[in-house]
């Protein structure tokens, strides 16, 4: 009798030990993804506070010019469409926020309309700060977009 209860205890005692791990396995995965998600989440927001600040310094190039040319000149950036009003200007990053000349981790894109008001020009520029690589856990949200600033310089 006496071995019956023992037998019953140690089954009763290993159930618990494999019950209790189960619950730490699922508390575990859970807790690992909670740090994983904040981890991308803190390289998100470190990614769009350098985007904001590249795109203001951008802006306050522009504005701070005496013409448009000088200011693309000053930037750097390449041409890649050229309409009769709009010319579209692109700049690549790379993921230490330097600039680079091919394709890389971040893109800027400037986008400048003109339209001729009396004997002057009004300069209107888009600025859009992207990143070209998802963050991983985090759901894909405004294809990546991490600023987007409108400036007008009247020349």
């Amino acid at each position: 009798m006496s071995s019956k209860i023992k037998s019953r205890r140690l089954n009763a005692s290993m159930l618990e030990i494999i019950c209790t791990l189960g619950i730490l396995v699922v508390v575990s995965v859970l807790l690992l993804k909670l740090f994983l998600g904040a981890n991308s989440l803190e390289t998100k927001a470190r990614d769009i506070s350098e985007a904001c600040i590249l795109a203001e310094s951008m802006a306050e190039t522009i504005k701070g010019s005496n013409s448009i040319e000088e200011a693309l000149k000053t930037l750097k950036v390449n041409q890649i469409q050229d309409n009769y009003t709009t010319s579209i200007y692109e700049k690549y990053y790379d993921t230490d926020w330097k600039p680079v000349k091919k394709k890389s981790r971040y893109r800027v894109t400037l986008t400048v309309e003109q339209q001729t008001v009396g004997e002057h020009v009004m300069y209107m520029i888009g600025i859009v700060v992207k990143s070209e690589k998802s963050y991983p856990i985090i759901k894909k949200e405004d294809g990546h977009i991490l600023a987007d600033i409108q400036v007008s310089s009247y020349k």
